[in-house]
């Protein structure tokens, strides 16, 4: 390039994106192409064929590193994404790698075992028997997730627009043309049941929780399964949540600290209550079925958990959940015919009347919130690390993956040890003693 202008960037109305320079070159560029504006010369971004291509790579570490830096550093591209109607291109490669990131068949019986040899338990994680490679690479696509779903249209289009005819990847349950909406629900309570019993990461679970509620004003028409999955781990989490409360003396979490597994399950908890009463309120009841039906099957479970008494904070919405629940339950008890899930449906269906008249005094809880993802103020202390780790496993990986833990190197001198060691002769160093080495490589950086 021989120009030394700093280019600018602007936008056109076709959705690409150019860097035009005023400045004049001796020399064409493929890239360059004349334009009558008065800039000599543009440099065209197509988003279109860039969307496309990030449907491919982003599944990657590298591509959803990409994918953030577009998404935060361009308006016009994070614009462009929103208006999409085909964003499953870009969330099921995601969700693809977060299901596999969560799944516990990748453990080894043999890492299990020194597991539970070396810890007295199998339950928890070292860095060198994660179904990841890194806990950031889940950091990154949560944060994807979080920015997509802040956007008012997606939750939506997720739910009510946008189809996923196979999911291949998804061993638990076959699933035939799904919402994009139930995929993602499905994932995220894998991901949250997951790091509950395994990672107990408080920023992931934030951010789990986040999608969720940014979700949950929008969730209708559920897949049949992804249905009995959201009942099920509420259910799991009250009742885990409510034996930790009785441990702890019948006193709950304050909602603030989640750095504790009993914050943990108090957030977890509060969230699937409040999905929950988001889709059996008057608005969404008609279009949630599947869930009443799912709850309605898991009703023992649910009474054991209000007859304790022991969540006070939550008391309220859980005897909400309850009276849709009786509601229900006597609906299908009093037709003999509804002995099969399609009937049961059908005769909730017909007498819908009485399911709205269950919910009549609940309010209509509108969307007046949404979570949103703010980058810090100093991004670099996680990106920096993560990408030189990403870089140093894509060096190696055609050739030797190095155990970090086991690398032995020469420490970093200080000066005055440089000072010192100025005149040394170069053979001083083959008298160096083993107790010179680290075996910390962070030194190194």
């Amino acid at each position: 390039w021989e120009e030394t202008h700093i280019p600018e960037l602007t936008s056109t109305p076709s959705g690409e994106t150019n860097i035009d320079s005023s400045s004049q070159s001796k020399q064409s560029h493929p890239l360059l192409h004349t334009s009558p504006t008065p800039y000599s010369r543009q440099l065209t971004t197509n988003f279109e064929t860039m969307f496309e291509s990030f449907g491919s790579t982003v599944h990657s570490e590298l591509g959803a590193l990409m994918l953030y830096t577009m998404y935060q550093s361009s308006p016009n591209f994070s614009k462009a994404i929103a208006v999409r109607s085909d964003l499953d291109t870009l969330i099921v490669p995601l969700l693809r790698t977060l299901y596999f990131s969560s799944s516990l068949k990748h453990y080894s019986a043999n890492v299990n075992a020194a597991a539970k040899a070396e810890n007295g338990s199998g339950n928890a994680l070292s860095p060198w028997n994660c179904p990841f490679r890194s806990p950031s690479q889940l950091y990154v696509i949560l944060i994807l997730l979080l920015l997509f779903s802040q956007d008012a249209s997606f939750a939506p289009d997720a739910f009510r627009r946008v189809f996923v005819p196979s999911v291949p990847w998804y061993k638990e349950r076959h699933l035939k043309n799904v919402t994009l909406g139930s995929l993602l629900m499905l994932n995220l309570l894998r991901s949250i049941t997951f790091n509950l019993n395994r990672l107990q990461d408080a920023f992931l679970l934030s951010n789990c929780c986040a999608v969720l509620m940014n979700l949950s004003p929008s969730v209708s028409h559920l897949h049949d399964y992804a249905a009995l999955r959201l009942a099920s781990v509420t259910i799991s989490s009250l009742k885990k949540y409510s034996i930790m409360v009785e441990q702890n003396g019948g006193k709950e979490d304050d909602g603030e600290d989640m750095t504790s597994v009993l914050g943990m399950y108090g957030e977890v908890s509060r969230t699937l209550v409040g999905l929950l009463r988001h889709c059996l309120s008057p608005k969404n009841i008609e279009k949630n079925l599947q869930l009443v039906y799912a709850l309605v099957y898991h009703q023992s479970d649910f009474k054991a958990v209000i007859a304790k008494d022991n969540l006070k904070q939550q008391k309220a919405e859980l005897k909400r959940i309850q009276l849709v629940m009786v509601t229900a339950e006597k609906i299908i008890s009093s037709h003999a015919s509804a002995r099969t899930a399609a009937k049961a449906l059908g005769v909730l269906e017909e007498n819908m009347d009485k399911l709205t008249e269950a919910v009549k005094g609940e309010k209509n809880l509108e969307a007046d919130f949404t979570f949103s993802y703010e980058e810090e103020a100093d991004p670099e202390i996680f990106f920096v690390p993560y990408i030189w780790d990403v870089i140093v496993c894509c060096v190696t990986s055609s050739s030797l993956e190095w155990d970090v833990g086991r690398i032995g190197v020469f420490p970093l001198l200080d000066e005055e040890e440089e000072e010192e060691n100025l005149g040394d002769s170069q053979e001083d160093f083959g008298h160096t003693e083993m107790t010179s080495f680290t075996s910390d490589a962070n030194d190194i950086v």
